[in-house]
Parts: C-alpha cells; sequence; structure tokens
C-alpha cells in the first residue's frame, strides 16, 4: 500500500473516531477506540490467520 492511500485510510478512522492518535515527536501512534472492533479483528485474525501463524 501506497504511503499515501495509507494516509488517507488512517485520515477515514480518524474521522470516523474508530481510532485515537497520539504523537511523540514526529511519530503517530494509533489505537483502535472500540472494544467490540478490536474483539472483531481478533476473531478475523483466529479464523484466517492461525494457520499461517502455527
Amino acid at each position: 500500500m501506497s504511503q499515501s492511500a495509507l494516509s488517507q485510510h488512517l485520515a477515514w478512522l480518524r474521522r470516523d473516531e474508530l481510532v485515537a492518535t497520539r504523537k511523540e515527536a514526529q511519530t503517530v501512534y494509533y489505537t483502535l477506540k472500540s472494544d467490540e472492533v478490536k474483539a472483531l479483528i481478533q476473531t478475523l485474525h483466529g479464523l484466517y490467520c492461525a494457520e499461517a501463524t502455527a
């Protein structure tokens, strides 16, 4: 994914208040704000990525 595409996706997530940001110097850290979204991502990872990491 290109830098510009990633920046646009992160901007949409910020706009929709799905992520929180924290800036240290020039680095921006992103955190999911919703426990429901975190649970969904964990479930999807378990279903579709478990074999790749096993």
